[in-house]
């Protein structure tokens, strides 16, 4: 036999898990960073897993909240209703910035008052939408932030009505665009000659949606 040409033999049970983050090496008998919570991984080189500590799905790395169960990670987001207030949650339908006051949890979902009262039929309202005729100038709009980098959504007057703060009206509103992002917006409408306004504008702190004319969120004040 030519030893040069064979590997020795690893005991799996004996490699010693990083944390990806901290760079630190564990016992085997750890699976998650005692420090900053990561997932270990067996070499530096691997990427970490991340996952919801609430509902065990899969999330970014750098996710404030998660897509499927609506736990938020962070401590800077807060409730809509009460601003002062961190938010826990995020509801899982409409994406209002819930306290623990305000949620309501439904099979270890956040869903606000407003979506909490209407049972939720994934088949059924997947079957409604493939129904529902397109509004194409909204899509349009979209499409034109898109391409300057903006994401936006469609505003759907059930599922965004009861975010709106104050007065603002939402005759002509077409979607719903990220509050940082309000000038670049502006600019982009003016320049494909889209007049009225057609965007309002969520805050990412709190979930309040606002008109254009707010330089900075009237509900959470940032």
């Amino acid at each position: 036999m030519n030893w040069a040409n064979t590997r020795p033999y690893i005991n799996p049970k004996l490699i010693m898990p990083y944390c990806p983050e901290c760079e630190y090496k564990y016992p085997r008998n750890i699976e998650q960073c005692p420090v900053c919570a990561t997932p270990l991984v067996d070499t530096l080189d691997e990427e970490a897993s991340y996952v919801c500590d609430e509902c065990k799905e899969p999330v970014a790395k750098n996710a404030q909240s998660c897509a499927n169960c609506g736990t938020v990670f962070v401590e800077d987001l807060r409730c809509l209703l009460h601003p002062d207030t961190p938010s826990h949650g995020i509801c899982v339908v409409c994406g209002q910035h819930l306290c623990p006051e305000c949620a309501d949890r439904q099979t270890r979902r956040y869903f606000c008052e407003h979506d909490a009262q209407e049972e939720i039929q994934p088949d059924a309202e997947e079957d409604k939408e493939k129904s529902t005729v397109k509004d194409w100038e909204a899509v349009l709009y979209q499409r034109y932030l898109k391409q300057e980098g903006v994401d936006s959504r469609i505003f759907d007057e059930e599922h965004d009505r009861h975010l709106i703060n104050g007065s603002d009206h939402i005759s002509g509103i077409k979607l719903i665009a990220p509050f940082g992002g309000k000038k670049q917006v502006v600019r982009i409408l003016m320049e494909h000659e889209i007049e009225g306004e057609v965007v309002l504008f969520q805050c990412e702190r709190c979930s309040a949606i606002s008109g254009t004319s707010n330089p900075v969120c009237p509900n959470c004040g940032r």
